[in-house]
């Protein structure tokens, strides 16, 4: 079956698989989703929130420690810096 037999029994075969064909009556129907799935999303959507807002927290706890620290330490150096001057006046 080569030559123009073949390529026209594809040539119908095309036709046939691209042909028009109305569409089934609920097609444009709008579609409803189970409720089921709303909720999955914003529970996913709560909970990414609830993590994201754990981690910022614990952050800002590092960060206040940090920032505590590093206060504790000038204070601590100051205040030998100063102990260290009234012994040298008092002598």
């Amino acid at each position: 079956m080569d030559g123009p037999e073949e390529m026209d029994w594809l040539e119908e075969e095309l036709k046939r698989a691209l042909a028009r064909e109305m569409p089934p009556r609920d097609f444009a129907a709008p579609r409803r989703r189970p409720a089921w799935r709303a909720w999955v999303a914003a529970a996913a959507c709560l909970a990414a929130s609830a993590g994201t807002a754990i981690g910022y927290r614990q952050y800002q706890g590092r960060e206040a420690r940090r920032e505590l620290k590093l206060a504790l330490d000038i204070a601590a150096a100051k205040t030998s810096r100063i102990q260290t001057q009234l012994r040298e006046f008092s002598r």
